[in-house]
């Protein structure tokens, strides 16, 4: 994909991380990419880093060794720093969390007090577990 798509990609993830099925599809995805990069980067004496195949399913047979490592990189970085997701006063900064807010309330109110910013520790915990296992598949460790 061209850069332009990239980006654009990026600001609308970043614009809807605050719901727990963005960050459970933004994991799945990583591992799945994660999973075939290991192939071709660490060789087949690696442990493999094993994904459902629902999962594995997401990225394309097609898709080249350059363009997966590339859309790994790529998509591991979209969500921005996983930390703000632990960070309502952060995450409702977004211009689309506001223009949202703003529209379906009516009434100023305080913005972080919003029901939705509530979730996001059970977020930022499922953002961490998909980190973790990325982390554990460099690292050799199968789950």
């Amino acid at each position: 994909p061209t850069p332009p798509y990239w980006k654009t990609a990026r600001e609308m993830l970043s614009n809807w991380r605050h719901h727990p099925p963005v960050i459970e599809q933004w994991s799945r995805v990583a591992c799945a990419l994660t999973s075939r990069l290991l192939r071709f980067t660490h060789g087949p004496s690696f442990p493999p880093f094993k994904v459902p195949d629902e999962d594995a399913n997401l990225i394309p047979l097609e898709m080249d060794n350059d363009c997966v490592a590339q859309t790994w990189y790529r998509f591991l970085h979209m969500i921005g720093n996983p930390v703000d997701l632990s960070n309502p006063a952060i995450v409702s900064t977004t211009p689309k969390f506001q223009e949202q807010f703003l529209n379906s309330s009516g009434i100023p109110h305080e913005v972080v007090l919003h029901p939705c910013l509530k979730q996001l520790p059970q977020i930022f915990f499922r953002a961490m577990r998909g980190i973790s296992c990325l982390v554990d598949a460099f690292l050799g460790i199968s789950r």
